[in-house]
């Protein structure tokens, strides 16, 4: 795998993970100034077919809320992967919470 298609697939997972749709994340670079930015502008990229300029890939990581470092090298995990472990962590402790008052519940009426 070449370093275009590396940084196309970090692209799609940022994009997903935010639930864009290619479309919209060409939406977006366009509001930031990045004019005929186009859906298959961003299907290329993904698919590693277009290499991406530097200055692009600086306004993508800002907009994903991570650093070029991390972007580019996919070291750290994002903040939307944090963001999910918090949500996956916080689900299953309000189910455990709920499993808890339901068995205590059967214990009061036993």
């Amino acid at each position: 795998m070449n370093s275009s298609q590396e940084i196309g697939q970090r692209l799609q997972k940022e994009r997903e993970n935010f639930g864009w749709s290619q479309s919209e994340l060409a939406r977006l670079m366009n509001e930031s100034g990045w004019s005929k930015y186009t859906q298959m502008t961003v299907s290329r990229t993904e698919r590693g077919e277009r290499e991406p300029r530097i200055r692009e890939l600086v306004a993508l990581a800002r907009m994903f809320g991570i650093t070029l470092d991390e972007f580019i090298e996919g070291g750290a995990a994002t903040a939307t992967d944090l963001y999910a472990e918090g949500y996956r962590a916080g689900i299953l402790a309000a189910q455990k919470s709920i499993a808890s008052l339901l068995s205590s519940e059967v214990a009061l009426r036993g």
